[in-house]
């Protein structure tokens, strides 16, 4: 595979794994899955790009807030977080649902 065309995270660059082959292409390296990745998005339709560039923006989003992930140094309670964030997302979709409502048309009878 050869490079991607945007920048690279810092481990793509110095994990000997990645180092470019005597083709000229990256090893699949198993520490980041970062060719998996490019390869599953490359096969995705343009629907399920958007979705995955999506999630993509939120965790780019919160690397701003809370910095790179490192799942074993975050003290995060995610469960927690989790549940509070459903909890916040039936609220929004509450309100959403109500709004909307108003501008549905009336049904015949009702």
């Amino acid at each position: 595979m050869t490079n991607p065309p945007f920048p690279l995270h810092p481990h793509y660059t110095s994990c000997p794994h990645c180092q470019r082959s005597s083709s000229g292409d990256r090893e699949p390296c198993a520490e980041n899955g970062s060719d998996e990745l490019v390869k599953l998005f490359l096969r995705m339709s343009p629907d399920e790009r958007s979705v995955t560039l999506t999630v993509a923006r939120r965790i780019d989003t919160a690397r701003g807030h809370y910095g790179a992930l490192s799942l074993d140094d975050d003290p995060r309670d995610f469960v927690r977080e989790g549940c509070e964030e459903a909890v916040d997302l039936a609220v929004y979709l509450a309100m959403a649902t109500l709004r909307a409502k108003r501008t549905w048309p009336k049904k015949e009878g009702a």
